[in-house]
């Protein structure tokens, strides 16, 4: 008889088994090879067992799942249908189907197998567990909470190798409770974080405004996996945030270079890079976010304001026309390029169409101030000049302009 610690005899010896063997012991050495890898000898135990006993639920459970990571889901589930309801390993169908179904995409039929099977076995704590992971793989954050919750009432702080804090951590923080997630991920050794989670702790600081907090732990991160792509933009605005502006732009350079697809990173040197007067970077950088994304508004509305700063008005005009219904900034931007050409009646058109938006903005009224100059036209300058001076009421220049246009216009009335 071939023992239970024997899984090197292949062919002959797994056929002197079958021959030879009870099936309780067959059923020990089927598992036995399936878990040492030896999956062909392994369904051929299983198989025979069925021959044996149609009914053996054990051996179609194991069966199935070998067929399942053979690639014959169908075989799987027909097999797994045969196990009545009524069978004391009918929970475990339940969890096998529910497995299936999800690595098939059918995440909602998974989902109700499992709910099915917790109304059984509301206490089990492979299926509570099992529930939760589904629900964080769809990103149904807030209903895995409530199953990650359970396991941790029940005592239950690592599964499968899994750490349930840290899976709870991060759906607080998937589900906006950035507080809450900060005290628990505030408990962790950091070494014993995996990257992602690492990240996810990073990040939880720097929603919460932790600044310094975040660019340690990143820093950490960024130390332990250079080529992590997704730590260079949070951890470039954090260093941003701290005023430290040469860092984050040699970060987010850093960042670029490892992930030149990244717009998002592209689109934060090229803010840093324009900040810090790197203007030649941060046009490459916009013309190529543009490039990919023609309608990208934060980089139209930044490089339209380099070419204002530098008075290229001819180039911001050519990159605006056509894009400022995207947004108001976008059509200010272009009024004040064709002020600035002294094409008036354009310049006009633009302004006066988001006035609603920015009346409240001291440089905008002062650029139709400077418009209607140009059209000589007195009341409509006294009316913003006015709308101005209650914003910044200590401009004496055109507190003085106004006066004086006031007086004048009194006279000639």
């Amino acid at each position: 008889m071939l023992s239970q610690g024997d899984i090197t005899g292949f062919t002959k010896s797994v056929q002197d088994a079958i021959n030879y063997d009870d099936p309780q012991t067959l059923e020990v050495l089927g598992e036995t090879l399936y878990d040492s890898g030896s999956i062909d000898q392994s369904e051929l135990i299983f198989r025979h067992l069925i021959d044996l006993d149609p009914n053996n639920s054990s051996a179609k459970i194991m069966l199935a799942d070998i067929l399942n990571e053979n690639g014959d889901t169908d075989s799987a589930l027909l097999l797994l249908d045969e196990i009545s309801e009524q069978d004391e390993k009918y929970l475990a169908v339940m969890m096998q189907k529910a497995d299936i179904y999800q690595t098939m995409g059918m995440d909602e039929v998974s989902e109700s197998l499992l709910s099915q099977a917790l109304t059984i076995d509301p206490t089990n704590q492979a299926l509570i567990f099992g529930m939760a992971e589904l629900l964080y793989s769809e990103g149904k954050y807030e209903k895995a909470i409530f199953y990650y919750n359970k396991l941790l009432n029940n005592g239950v702080t690592t599964y499968l190798s899994q750490n349930i804090k840290v899976r709870y951590a991060n759906c607080l923080n998937f589900t906006g409770k950035f507080e809450q997630a900060a005290k628990i991920y505030e408990t962790f050794n950091n070494i014993l974080l995996s990257d992602d989670d690492l990240f996810i702790k990073g990040t939880v600081f720097y929603e919460i405004h932790e600044f310094k907090k975040s660019i340690d732990t990143l820093e950490e991160l960024r130390e332990r996996t250079p080529d992590y792509a997704s730590i260079y933009l949070v951890l470039a605005s954090s260093y941003e945030e701290t005023g430290n502006l040469d860092q984050a732009y040699q970060i987010a350079l850093k960042g670029y270079e490892i992930n030149e697809f990244d717009f998002k990173l592209l689109l934060k040197f090229s803010q840093l890079a324009q900040k810090l007067g790197h203007f030649e970077q941060a046009v490459s950088g916009y013309q190529k976010i543009l490039k990919n994304d023609p309608e990208n508004i934060q980089a139209l509305i930044n490089l339209s304001l380099i070419y204002l700063s530098k008075s290229s008005n001819q180039e911001a005009i050519e990159l605006l026309s056509g894009q400022e219904s995207l947004d108001p900034r976008l059509s200010w931007n272009l009024g004040q390029a064709y002020l600035r050409q002294d094409q008036l009646t354009k310049a006009q058109e633009n302004l006066l169409a988001v006035f609603d938006q920015f009346q409240d903005e001291p440089d905008y009224l002062l650029d139709l101030i400077t418009l209607f100059k140009k059209q000589r036209n007195i009341k409509p300058i006294l009316a913003m000049m006015q709308m101005y001076l209650k914003l910044v009421p200590t401009d004496d220049k055109i507190a003085t302009e106004y006066e004086n246009l006031r007086n004048e216009q009194e006279l000639n009335d």
